[in-house]
């Protein structure tokens, strides 16, 4: 079996740029989805990527660069208040048509839910 390539972090991250910038397109519906094709490529490139030997194993890298750009995209996209607002609604919803108790320990426990909620969301959006 032949040697497979290697590729450096800026030029896989560079194609895994376009990945990305493609999929907000497809989130936002003004591009179709991945062909087969497209997303085959783009799965290998990043295995191979993450799988390669030391000192080119860039799996934590591609992780952090990946995590930052939708950071930046949830961010800009819907904000921290709008999040907030956003999960608030989810769980006024529940409560709304929850068959349980309407009682203020009812409530307090949908309200602890919701802290917890953003609570995860500001450790995500960092």
């Amino acid at each position: 079996m032949g040697e497979r390539k290697t590729f450096e972090l800026e030029q896989g991250w560079e194609y895994m740029q376009k990945g990305i910038t493609k999929l907000k397109g497809i989130l936002d519906g003004s591009l179709e989805q991945f062909n087969s094709e497209e997303y085959m490529m783009l799965y290998t490139t990043i295995y191979n990527m993450c799988t390669q030997k030391p000192p080119n194993d860039y799996s934590q890298q591609l992780y952090d660069k990946y995590r930052e750009a939708f950071q930046v995209y949830i961010n800009s996209t819907v904000g921290m208040t709008g999040i907030c607002l956003f999960l608030l609604l989810v769980i006024i919803l529940l409560a709304s048509t929850s068959a349980g108790p309407c009682g203020l320990s009812y409530i307090s426990f949908h309200l602890t839910k919701l802290l917890w909620l953003i609570n995860c969301v500001v450790l995500f959006a960092g």
